[in-house]
């Protein structure tokens, strides 16, 4: 009986306008919106293959001390289904010693709070949402009411069928119904995608994409069970689409908007102002350790005609010194390397409280916005594409972890109290203030003190060049024994649990509504 009663509502349904407009609607809106995210992908990666290549030339260091590398994270793929957050945030972080990464370079640092999903974005999955959730309220506002309106329910419930089964057999007609545009919509999409060369999935994300298409039949069936139970405590079908509508607004539109400004809110972030404040206060205090130790070193006779550029960080490059000022270099680099990440620790709790708060802003907001059925099936979207705010703190979490490994080898190597750590001169090449002063004088001068007395300190006598002490000529060394950065995206098993969680709440919001709605219709009024 309920296969029957099914067959009959399928095949009333698939005659009627909305039936077709809905076929309509995903052959105009799909294939529109995954063309559209495969043009921003590509856009993307032409953006990552420029950073990459100005990191590749900003990651060629000529001493230890100029390498701070730059990571740049390679664009999802399968962003084209879901943005997330991966349109909010930066992909590039560069590691410094005397700093943990807190955001990454770009966008990120332009808002308030990155974390927050906007208001809409025009994706796939967000126009599948709007498509499926409209045409499952267009299909169930009057599976109740209208059937009462026409007085076919009555004549129904005159023969030997229970109303259990009528309202089994409406819901599987129109699943029926509503499942080939679903169907037809994912069909769309993925043969747009094979069609266009710029987009090559793996095994994994193939798997990530049948996940999303199982858990896009869960969200369907919730959105029907909501037209039910309020086609179910209604008699009339004008009352009924009117509620689906503005249930429909509430959940798709006006829940995500509000989430986002409650959470502004409730929860207060510190401004950025206070926290470089904050900073700045440390930096100052490493500054002032470090010169009062400079300050505390014996000061060389003659810093000779050297290249020296020094910049932030530890940056420093000399060539072309005399010895002792080359071993009092050598010094200072060896105490402030380590002093400069003890303070990065100094700083960290500050960046790390302002992270935090960001942190309690974009959970608060999520939570709020799970009032909305289409906002949980987002984020469980989001998560199987891996542009949800767990990716994206994994890969910055990879970047501080990176960090680690890299100071750790430079420290187990000893590279801050090593002349390499800031020259490409071998130290056996170090002259004393006169063994310098006779090779650029060309014999003219032997001594320091006597090319004060007899040129008084005029460089223009100092003709000839240390071979290789000028910086800016230095090619880079070879840094392929150090560390090196290799991002590890979550497993496809991961991110599917993360995924149950969201569906798993969908699920049980779907069993408790079908359950009230049974009740409303075994007790409903069909006269």
């Amino acid at each position: 009986m309920i296969l029957r009663i099914a067959s009959k509502e399928w095949l009333n349904n698939i005659v009627t306008p909305r039936f077709i407009t809905g076929f309509v609607l995903c052959l105009l809106l799909i294939p529109f919106s995954i063309v559209i995210s495969i043009n921003e992908y590509k856009s993307k990666m032409n953006v990552y293959e420029i950073e990459k290549a100005k990191a590749d030339e900003e990651n060629k260091a000529k001493a230890y001390s100029t390498y701070r590398p730059v990571i740049v994270k390679k664009p999802t793929p399968l962003s084209i289904f879901a943005r997330g957050i991966s349109y909010n945030v930066g992909d590039r972080v560069k590691v410094f010693f005397g700093d943990k990464p807190m955001l990454s370079e770009g966008k990120a640092e332009s808002r308030d709070n990155p974390f927050l999903n906007r208001f809409f974005t025009f994706d796939f999955v967000s126009v599948l949402v709007i498509i499926m959730s409209l045409m499952a309220f267009l299909f169930t506002y009057d599976i109740c009411t209208g059937e009462r309106e026409s007085g076919t329910l009555k004549m129904m419930l005159a023969n030997p069928v229970s109303r259990s089964a009528i309202l089994m057999g409406k819901l599987l007609g129109t699943f029926l119904t509503l499942i080939p545009m679903l169907i037809f919509s994912f069909g769309l999409c993925l043969l747009v995608i094979i069609l266009h060369k710029a987009i090559a999935f793996s095994g994994p994300e193939w798997i990530r994409i049948g996940v999303m298409i199982l858990f896009s039949v869960v969200f369907l069936i919730l959105f029907m069970i909501v037209g039910l139970f309020i086609s179910s405590r209604v008699r009339h079908s004008a009352t009924s689409i009117v509620i689906c509508l503005i249930v429909w607004v509430i959940f798709l539109f006006i829940i995500p908007n509000l989430a986002s400004y409650s959470a502004k809110s409730f929860i207060r972030v510190g401004s950025s102002e206070n926290l470089e404040y904050d900073i700045n206060s440390i930096e100052k205090e490493f500054q002032d350790k470090a010169g009062e130790f400079s300050v505390k070193q014996q000061q060389p006779d003659w810093s000779g005609s050297s290249y020296y550029w020094g910049g932030e960080d530890g940056f420093k490059l000399i060539g072309g010194a005399t010895k002792n000022f080359m071993e009092r270099e050598r010094r200072i680099n060896e105490y402030c390397g380590p002093l400069l990440i003890q303070y990065a620790d100094k700083k960290w709790p500050f960046r790390e409280q302002y992270l935090h708060e960001l942190e309690k802003q974009q959970k608060l907001a999520k939570y709020l916005s799970f009032l909305s059925p289409s906002e949980i099936f987002k984020e469980s979207a989001s998560a199987l594409c891996s542009t949800n705010y767990e990716s994206h703190n994994n890969f910055l979490n990879q970047t501080r972890n990176y960090r680690e490994l890299l100071i750790n080898y430079y420290l187990k190597n000893h590279l801050f109290g090593s002349f390499s750590y800031f020259t490409q001169l071998d130290p056996g090449s170090f002259m004393t203030a006169d063994e310098l002063i006779n090779y650029e004088s060309n014999g003219l001068c032997k001594t320091f003190s006597e090319f004060n007395t007899k040129f008084h300190g005029d460089w223009q006598y100092l003709t000839k060049i240390i071979p290789n002490s000028n910086v800016f000529e230095w090619k880079p060394i070879d840094m392929s024994g150090l560390p090196q950065f290799e991002y590890r995206n979550l497993n496809v098993l991961t991110d599917i649990s993360n995924s149950l969680i969201y569906i798993g709440v969908l699920l049980g919001i779907g069993i408790i509504l079908f359950w009230l709605s049974f009740l409303s219709f075994i007790q409903y009024d069909v006269r």
